[in-house]
């Protein structure tokens, strides 16, 4: 306890003038991440977009103000060449300056879910080529059987 308020004075100095030094730091790191942060070829849209959220909910706890347009641009220059296409096409018709996170994460999304459901379109097409092969093959195989059998 404080006998006199110029001892109040430096232990609120101390206490606070310290968590606003470890703020600082901490932002510089997270500024640093949030820069260095690329979408990785095996990352899903989804555990990306959450990965760039929780560095800005940090961020923003410590007294930064990122700009929505920062988080957007940022998001569209780390994602992989697999989402070039996508990127251009977001650039050229949408008005990046007024295109929201949330806008972007649902676009995301829903490109990320056409091309897992295409994938496993494809999948099931060539699952079922590939069982009508063995099928027509164990046929063929089967009636040679008997051919070879019946001239012995």
């Amino acid at each position: 306890m404080a006998g006199t308020t110029k001892e109040a004075w430096d232990i609120l100095v101390a206490t606070y003038g310290a968590r606003e030094k470890h703020k600082k730091v901490k932002l510089q790191t997270l500024r640093r991440q949030f820069e260095f942060l690329i979408m990785e070829e095996s990352d899903s849209v989804v555990g990306f977009l959450n990965k760039i959220q929780e560095i800005v909910n940090d961020m923003r706890s410590c007294g930064d103000k990122v700009s929505e347009q920062h988080i957007v641009n940022k998001f569209l220059r780390s994602l992989p060449p697999r989402f070039d296409h996508l990127v251009i096409t977001i650039e050229k018709m949408k008005d990046l300056d007024a295109l929201t996170f949330q806008e972007l994460q649902h676009s995301l999304k829903a490109h990320e879910l056409r091309m897992s459901e295409r994938r496993s379109y494809q999948e099931q097409v060539l699952h079922a080529r590939t069982n009508g092969k063995q099928k027509k093959d164990s046929k063929k195989g089967s009636k040679t059987k008997k051919k070879g059998e019946s001239d012995e």
